[in-house]
């Protein structure tokens, strides 16, 4: 029958309407901090098992008889981080934090790494009901270290204890409050299938349309916690601290901790949103064995293989089409015959040897509740890592199962599972005690055409705090780092800005690769230019222009070249000027090879003037087009023909018409120049003499003086002599003073043809530095005094800043305005100063710059849309780095319980032959747990001696 796979363009078929998506996928395990770590394990063929020394027993709290005991297995499977959490990321307190089991505490971390691995946040985000189904291990938090604190118990009492995330009923709904998720909220509970069966019912539930995105999963912590293990015959536990699934000298397993969660979706659902569709669950069943096993704790042959061959049916698939089962596989001298051997009922059509098998127990023990999602997301990663991985410690075949005979093989070592012309499929089995069985079909994701984007892309970064941004960049840098073969940049863009919340701090970066993506997000890399803390207060923009002088050769060229709508901005402007000209002007903005000779060519007055217009007039257009608007404009000397143009004061034609002419005005005037003084206004005047003009301020402490050349050349040394550092302004025009004067006529005449209006937005007037009145905007005398007259820019850029939460944007090449934005004395500082364009001395790609400037400002807080950016490109979501928590140790220590805490009876251990070892060992140890707490303890020996005495002693000392 038609599959999933076949459901895109260019292939045959349509999905079928029973199948979910596994979209979203999450895990802390033993020795792995997160799926990646995880598949990283797995591929490498390791396991978690760390080998504990005596004194790190001693120092966990193990006894010192439970050492000495032959049939201790110092072996654990712990957890990484298992006390910590970031409480503050779910609005707990360190009380609250501490109180919760930590088995709450992980599964709601993979919660919501799940949801973001999928790109679906919850609430607003997420248009549909999510629900959550998953189950834990016992309280043994509540019951170990709280109920043996009774200060704790009074203090808060058993029902805050219980209800505040210490009992099982509370898992899923503590989930669905804190995230806000309103579809069903099921906790699920039958031992070592949990995860399994909470899985199946999440699939069950999106079927019957109770949600549109489920999360499901489990989790387990072993408590006390990192410690070894008694070993007893019989038992399930091993006797060598190794799980050897399916071998012959299989003797039981070893019980590991972690917590996991996938996110789900009905399969048209996620295809049509561009999820990240890890693998495809085509059927899953549970069931009971009821009464037909030789005890309530034992496995059933029937109910297992029932449960099998039902999810095959829901399926639809063949026994044979399955390439691989995932096994319960605990290892145990009678599950394992009997989980083969139920397999083989259902899958025993298949092929002798045609199915692999295998158990991830043999990596990272035995998860109990958790063990059947680790299993699926094992099985989800070698799918899309074309590897399955080995199951370690297996040398010879379980001699009790007839493995000749069945479909069955082994994994022993690692294999390739490449996609072929069949779809790759494969099982997963669970079982928990009490008899609950759930058995799940899955199938490879659909093949989806791969993305052709090019060019660089936007990658947005957030978090609540500082420190957990940092370290979400340093997450980000090792991902990029060591990117996987499916790396696209584009999706990765497009996941962090539509499949992520967007918090308060804020970083982003522009890359074309991943090489590109890891320089960005080196420690003290270009992300730091960018990193601000959003607010929710509107922010005022406002578009600022400066004017000559700004140009250089090639600037924004690759925009030029890239951006359809900067260039067509520019050809807009082109088509007005006399052919000649703009084939001249094109060349030296956009084609220059010789960098120093065509800069001194873009200082004659016209092609500087029109070469700033031009840049600022496209820039001002993509802005616009990528739906950034300003609130206001401030032009800097010949900057306001452009800012002119955006607020509707003049058309483009007269206003490149005026640029003309004023470039004519410049040319024909007499030899002059600028110097910019570093001193205020009223100082520069009283050295200037009679023959200078004050041409500009630009900051209280930088005033430029315009005029002839011999007058500045004595100028210029009169400010050497008082010590006043100076420097000429690069530009070889005495702009804004009285050698203009012969020329404003003919300026005057170009202005009276122009259709001259209103500004339609605020329009900052630099020659009294204030808000202009609109009318006079719309005369020609405003326009001649503006060229004659002197530029306050100093007190206008103080008047764009006398509203508060005022972002400024540099609209044009370099950065001259903005270094002049952070001299500014205004009634308040500006949210945020962002340039378009860099400096000339960068050397930086303009179209990756200018895509920062759009990131900079969502950064800030400006509701931006990343859409409009993104010309087409990036519309699947992909598994990237997720939310790196600020965990710190939330945890109450075992206390002594009340009738310890009421008597003062001193503890006593006794054994015989404890003496030697313990001279030889006690005083390199670390403190044991009696001692830690100050309990009075003494280690009587059959001599009735008190040699401990003295041990203890010391060891309080340490």
């Amino acid at each position: 029958m038609p599959r999933a796979a076949a459901i895109l363009p260019g292939l045959d078929g349509m999905a079928d309407e029973n199948s979910i998506a596994i979209v979203g996928m999450a895990g802390h395990f033993p020795g792995a901090r997160s799926v990646r770590e995880y598949w990283s394990m797995l591929e490498a063929g390791r396991d978690a098992t760390r080998w504990l020394t005596p004194e790190e027993l001693l120092a966990a709290g193990e006894s010192f008889a439970a050492i000495q005991d032959p049939r201790y297995i110092r072996a654990t499977m712990a957890l990484p981080d298992m006390e910590m959490f970031d409480a503050g990321f779910f609005g707990f307190s360190p009380r609250e934090a501490a109180i919760l089991d930590p088995q709450h505490r992980h599964f709601l971390e993979c919660c919501w790494e799940a949801l973001e691995d999928a790109g679906h946040m919850p609430a607003d985000e997420f248009d549909g009901a999510v629900g959550v189904f998953g189950g834990c291990g016992m309280q043994a938090y509540l019951a170990f270290n709280l109920l043996s604190n009774p200060e704790l118990v009074e203090s808060e009492g058993m029902f805050l204890l219980r209800h505040t995330g210490n009992d099982k009923d509370f898992l899923t709904t503590r989930v669905s409050y804190l995230l806000n998720l309103h579809g069903p909220s099921v906790g699920i509970q039958t031992a070592c299938s949990t995860s399994l069966v909470a899985i199946h019912m999440a699939v069950q539930s999106l079927l019957a349309r109770e949600c549109d995105m489920a999360l499901a999963g489990g989790a387990s912590i072993d408590l006390p916690h990192g410690r070894g293990y008694r070993y007893a015959e019989g038992e399930i536990l091993s006797s060598t601290g190794r799980c050897r699934a399916f071998d012959d000298e299989a003797d039981g397993t070893l019980f590991g901790s972690g917590a996991a969660v996938v996110a789900l979706r009905r399969l048209d659902d996620a295809l049509r949103d561009g999820d990240n569709i890890h693998a495809v669950i085509l059927g899953s069943a549970i069931n009971n064995d009821g009464a037909r096993k030789a005890g309530y704790l034992a496995p059933s042959i029937d109910g297992q293989a029932m449960a099998a061959a039902e999810a095959l049916a829901i399926a639809g698939v063949e026994p044979g089409s399955v390439d691989y089962i995932e096994a319960h596989g605990t290892g145990t001298l009678v599950g394992d015959p009997i989980e083969l051997s139920a397999l083989q009922q259902a899958y025993g059509d298949a092929a002798p040897g045609s199915i692999g098998i295998g158990s991830v127990k043999t990596n990272i023990g035995h998860l109990d509740t958790a063990a059947g999602i680790a299993s699926l997301i094992k099985v989800v990663l070698a799918m899309r890592g074309e590897k399955l991985p080995a199951t370690l410690n297996f040398s010879k075949p379980n001699s009790r199962f007839d493995f000749v005979r069945s479909p069955f093989q082994v994994v022993g070592e690692q294999k390739e599972w490449r996609r072929n012309a069949k779809p790759r499929r494969a099982s997963i089995n669970s079982l928990g005690v009490g008899g609950t069985n759930a058995h799940v079909v899955i199938e490879e994701p659909p093949v989806r055409a791969p993305l052709m984007a090019s060019g660089p892309q936007i990658i947005t970064l957030s978090a609540k705090t500082r420190v957990s941004l940092e370290g979400l960049v340093a997450k980000w840098r090792d991902f990029a780092e060591t990117p996987g073969p499916d790396f696209c940049i584009a999706n990765s863009a497009f996941t962090t800005q539509t499949g992520r919340k967007h918090f308060a701090h804020r970083a982003t970066v522009v890359a074309a690769n991943a090489h590109e993506l890891a320089e960005q997000l080196s420690p003290n890399g270009p992300w730091r230019r960018t990193a601000s803390v959003a607010k929710d207060a509107k922010p005022r923009i406002v578009f600022m222009f400066p004017g000559g002088g700004a140009q250089y050769p090639n600037a924004a060229r690759s925009l030029y070249e890239n951006n359809t709508v900067f260039r067509g901005a520019v050809e807009d402007c082109f088509k007005i000027l006399e052919a000649g000209l703009a084939k001249e002007i094109r060349r030296l903005m956009f084609d220059s090879s010789e960098f120093k000779q065509d800069s001194v060519a873009l200082e004659r007055p016209t092609y500087s003037l029109l070469a700033v217009f031009i840049v600022e007039y496209a820039l001002s257009k993509l802005w616009q087009s990528w739906g950034v608007k300003p609130d206001a404009v401030i032009g800097h000397s010949a900057g306001e023909y452009a800012a002119a143009v955006l607020a509707g004061i003049m058309s483009l034609e007269d206003a490149i018409g005026i640029v003309l002419v004023r470039g004519e005005v410049f040319e024909t005037a007499p030899a002059g120049g600028m110097i910019s003084v570093q001193d205020d206004e009223a100082r520069v005047r009283a050295l200037i003499g009679e023959d200078l003009d004050i041409a500009v301020l630009n900051s209280p402490q930088v005033t430029v003086v315009s005029g002839a050349d011999a007058p500045l050349a004595a100028f210029s040394k009169r400010l050497e002599a008082e010590g006043i550092k100076h420097a000429p302004v690069r530009i070889k025009v005495a702009a804004h003073s009285r050698m203009l004067d012969s020329g404003l006529a003919r300026f005057r005449a170009r202005l009276d043809k122009a259709k001259l209006s209103p500004p339609k937005i605020e329009f900052i007037n630099n020659l009294v530095g204030a808000p202009a009145n609109p009318q006079e905007l719309a005369a020609s005398d405003y326009w001649v005094n503006h060229l004659r007259g002197c530029v306050r820019f100093a007190d206008g850029l103080s008047a764009a800043l006398s509203k508060p939460e005022t972002i400024l944007v540099e609209i044009g090449p370099g950065q001259a305005l903005c270094a002049l934005a952070g001299l500014a004395q205004a009634e308040h500082s500006p949210r945020g100063v962002v340039a378009s364009l860099p400096t000339a001395v960068e050397q930086l790609d303009a179209e990756s710059f200018a895509l920062s400037a759009f990131g900079h400002l969502w950064s800030l807080g400006v509701p931006v849309d990343f859409a409009r950016v993104r010309k087409g490109e990036g519309q699947r979501k992909v598994s990237v780095p997720t939310y790196a928590f600020e965990r710190q140790r939330h945890w109450i220590e075992p206390g002594k319980g009340k009738a310890a805490a009421e008597t003062d009876e001193p503890q006593i251990f006794r054994a015989s032959d404890v003496k030697d070892w313990f001279e030889a060992r006690v005083f390199d140890a670390a403190p044991v747990e009696a001692a830690a707490h100050g309990a009075r303890t003494h280690i009587v020996f059959s001599d009735g001696s008190d040699f401990a005495a003295e041990a203890i002693s010391r060891l309080r000392a340490r």
